[in-house]
């Protein structure tokens, strides 16, 4: 009788999941119907849509075709890429037989990143379908592949897990309440990675409350901003611009960033020079940002055909790529996102020791928490709060100078990550020797 029932729940759980895995591709298909249908009133969806083509012929003509042994790296999108990419630099370094493979879901990503040293061969990761995640795995071929943050594709898991691929999640965090842990089809994706490194205790404790092993190894981006600050690029003309002056660099604004931002930046008395590095560079959002000035400007792309640009009181960044080493020139940071749907990276600022300030929406943001108990960086709600605490901060320096060593030895403290995540990528390449 036992026997006979656990025969029948055993029928049950499979039938169920069959019907949750059929569900799940009709709905990955009904998506990209959706998207097709789309394409045409949107530049993004077309990118996504065309970088797909053909990808089998691609992949199979690439560079890392029939190589032995292949790492693949999957990012959603850019900032993934900023977290795997220490990981990717010490793979480089310390398995230089090994291939890189980078995939991006999106577009940002994949525009941004398509031509990296850090890589042999990037391109779209297809759409989760069945067909596509196993015909990618055995055109493939990876050794091992490593997934970033919080990317878990069911089919994929499951091709890699019939081919015997070890794979790795990193820098994930986890929360009670996440679709993963709500629907068994899910969590058993996630039961499927050989190893899942997450960022704090509080993931690892979910994690084990639902059975998955896991290890905390930390956030990468720690190490990846280190390595930035280390790796030191300089740009002559934002020095010349900034000549010894106050700066405030306001990183990876957006319109609600500029709103409550706009009277201290236009304040013609003040000797405080502004470099701005909007999130999104379109025309339409530097036009956006130009008609709130009242104040002298240049846009970077402009300034060599300026012989008076280091006069001007606002510098415009209007490219991809410099902010990170841009925060160098500044005594104080603000970085957008918090007054919209989320804040942007306040670690690139953190680590050139300056104080930093924010929006209100940090939820989710851990470490934006961690600092504003440790005092040294303020979330303000309005213009009012801003402009006061911009004004007393930029009075005192010395209190400038105290804030920003609490921020640095903040990431300094939380580096770490990767070589936690290398000592187990290195033993699955020492036993992948062994067996062959």
């Amino acid at each position: 009788m036992k026997r006979t029932s656990w025969i029948l729940c055993k029928s049950i759980a499979f039938s169920f999941s069959t019907k949750m895995s059929l569900l799940y591709s009709l709905f990955v298909s009904l998506t990209l119907i959706i998207l097709r249908l789309a394409s045409p009133f949107s530049t993004k969806i077309r990118k996504w849509l065309e970088g797909r083509k053909n990808w089998r012929a691609k992949l199979k003509a690439s560079n890392i075709a029939n190589q032995k042994h292949i790492v693949w790296f999957h990012c959603a999108s850019l900032g993934e890429f900023e977290q795997a990419k220490p990981v990717m630099m010490a793979v480089r370094k310390e398995m230089p037989e090994y291939a890189i493979l980078l995939t991006f879901f999106s577009p940002s990503g994949y525009e941004a990143r398509k031509n990296t040293e850090w890589a042999d061969f990037v391109t779209y990761l297809p759409a989760d379908t069945r067909k596509n995640a196993r015909d990618f795995v055995k055109i493939a071929n990876p050794t091992l592949a490593i997934f970033v943050k919080s990317e878990i594709w069911p089919h994929y898991m499951t091709a890699l897990a019939q081919a015997k691929t070890v794979s790795i999640l990193f820098s994930a965090r986890f929360y009670e309440g996440q679709p993963v842990f709500k629907i068994n089809f899910f969590k058993k994706s996630l039961k499927k990675f050989s190893r899942i490194f997450v960022q704090d205790k509080a993931s690892q404790n979910l994690l084990q409350r639902h059975n998955i092993e896991n290890l905390i190894a930390g956030d990468t981006r720690f190490d990846q901003v280190l390595q930035l600050k280390s790796s030191y690029k300089n740009y002559p003309k934002v020095e010349e611009f900034v000549s010894n002056t106050p700066t405030l660099v306001v990183g990876s604004c957006w319109p609600q960033d500029i709103e409550v931002l706009k009277k201290f930046v236009n304040d013609q008395n003040s000797r405080v020079k502004i470099i701005l590095a909007p999130h999104d560079i379109s025309d339409k959002m530097i036009k956006s940002i130009v008609d709130d000035l009242s104040v002298s400007y240049i846009k970077y792309s402009k300034i060599n055909s300026d012989p008076h640009f280091a006069r001007k009181k606002v510098l415009i960044i209007d490219n991809i790529g410099m902010l990170a080493h841009i925060y160098q020139y500044a005594q104080v940071a603000y970085v957008g996102g918090a007054f919209k749907q989320g804040l942007h990276n306040i670690l690139e600022p953190a680590v050139y020791g300056i104080p930093i300030i924010f929006g209100p929406n940090t939820k989710g943001f851990p470490e934006a928490l961690e600092i504003l108990i440790e005092g040294c960086a303020f979330s303000v709600k309005n213009e009012t709060e801003l402009n006061h605490l911009l004004s007393d901060l930029f009075d005192e320096k010395k209190k400038n100078t105290t804030l920003g060593k609490k921020n640095l030895h903040y990431v300094e403290s939380k580096a770490g990550a990767t070589e936690k995540i290398m000592q187990y990528i290195l033993k699955i390449e020492a036993e992948n020797f062994k067996n062959t």
